[in-house]
C-alpha cells in the first residue's frame, strides 16, 4: 500500500515497525532518523532516492492585479525572501537535491534571482513559452522527463507555506500523499480545490471555476481545502507523465490544468491525505490573500520557527 513503516499495538502501546527491514522501535522519532538517508544508522536495506521537486510557476497571476505586471507569483517576497527560495530552503533541509522549475510569466527574473543551484539543490529550468493561454498541465508536460519513473514532489508556486508542512509530508509513511486543509468547513467552492476521500484515501479532487462544486459533490464527503504540492513514488510520477500526456493529446479546448491527470493517478495508485492540522498556509491567488498572508500567516510561520 506504499507505505514505509507500520504502526502496531503491542501491551497497548504503539509499536513503529519499517516495512523493509522489520525493525521494530517504540518511538516514531527512531522510526523517522532509521529512514533518513542522511543518518549514518539508516535503514540498509531501503534503497532511498531523494525526490525529484518539480515548481510550477509559469502563471500569470492576473487575479493578483497590478502586483504581477512586474513580478511572477513564484517571487512574492515576505522580509527579503521570496515564496519559492523559502520553500527551496526546506526541502534542502529534507534531502531534496534537484528540483525542476517550470517558468513561463517574467521567468528571466526567477532564473536571474535563483541561479542553477539554491541552497544547495541543483536547479532545472523548463520554460513554458505559451504560458498566457495554457494551464498546469502543459507546464508539468514540459518537466515530464526530469520526474518520470522517480519518487517526485509536484507543487504550485504560489503558495506560502510553513517549513512544517513540508517535513510532514516529506517524512509520512505513504509513498504517495497530499496535504489537506481539513480545520475549517469550505467557503469559497468556487476558489479552492477540495480533497474528497474517506478512511484517510483520497478519492479524487474536485474544483470548479463556475461555482458548480456543491453539486458536485455532497460536503459530507469534503475532506477539507487541497495544498497543491503531492509526493508520489515512483510508479504513481510514471502514471502521471502518462495521463498528462494523454490528458493533453485529447485536445480539448481551454485550459488544461492538473487536477483531472492527478485524479486518474490517483485511481491507480492509493494516496493518502494529511492534516494540516492547523499548520498555516495560504494560496494566494487575489490580492486580499496577498494581504493576508503579510498581515496574518507570515507572523505565524516566522512565530513558529
Amino acid at each position: 500500500m506504499g507505505r514505509l513503516y507500520s504502526v502496531e499495538q503491542h501491551g497497548g502501546h504503539n509499536m513503529f515497525r519499517c516495512n523493509f527491514c522489520s525493525l521494530v522501535t517504540e518511538r516514531q522519532g527512531d522510526m523517522l532518523r532509521h529512514l533518513n538517508p542522511k543518518d549514518p544508522n539508516r535503514c540498509k536495506v531501503r534503497n532511498w532516492e531523494a525526490p525529484k521537486l518539480v515548481y510550477l510557476a509559469a502563471g500569470i497571476g492576473e487575479r493578483l492585479g497590478s502586483f504581477t505586471y512586474t513580478t511572477p507569483k513564484a517571487l512574492i517576497e515576505f522580509e527579503g525572501v521570496s515564496i519559492t527560495e523559502m520553500c527551496l530552503q526546506a526541502f534542502s533541509k529534507l534531502g531534496v537535491t534537484e528540483a525542476a522549475i517550470v517558468t513561463g510569466h517574467f521567468g528571466g527574473l526567477i532564473r536571474r534571482r535563483l541561479g542553477d543551484r539554491y541552497s544547495g539543490i541543483r536547479i532545472h529550468y523548463f520554460h513554458n513559452p505559451f504560458y498566457a493561454i495554457t494551464g498546469g498541465a502543459h507546464s508539468l508536460w514540459l518537466a515530464r522527463a526530469f520526474f518520470e519513473g522517480k519518487p517526485a514532489i509536484i507543487m504550485d508556486g504560489d503558495h506560502l507555506i510553513d517549513p512544517r508542512l513540508i517535513d510532514k509530508l516529506m517524512k509520512a509513511s505513504y509513498e504517495n500523499c497530499i496535504l489537506v486543509d481539513d480545520t475549517q468547513a469550505v467557503q469559497k467552492p468556487t476558489e479552492e480545490t477540495v480533497v474528497v476521500g474517506r478512511d484517510g484515501i483520497v478519492k479524487y479532487l474536485a474544483w470548479s471555476q463556475t461555482g458548480e462544486l456543491f453539486r458536485m459533490v455532497d460536503p459530507e464527503d469534503i475532506v477539507g481545502e487541497a495544498l497543491m504540492i503531492v509526493r508520489l513514488g515512483a510508479k504513481a510520477s510514471t502514471a502521471l507523465s502518462y495521463e498528462v500526456d494523454r490528458y493533453l493529446q485529447e485536445g480539448r479546448g481551454g485550459k488544461f490544468e492538473i487536477i483531472e491527470p492527478l485524479n486518474n493517478t490517483f485511481k491507480r495508485h492509493d494516496t493518502w491525505y494529511l492534516s494540516t492540522q492547523g499548520l498555516p498556509w495560504i494560496e494566494i491567488d487575489f490580492d486580499y490573500d496577498l494581504e493576508r498572508a503579510r498581515s496574518e500567516i507570515f507572523r505565524v510561520i516566522k512565530r513558529g520557527r
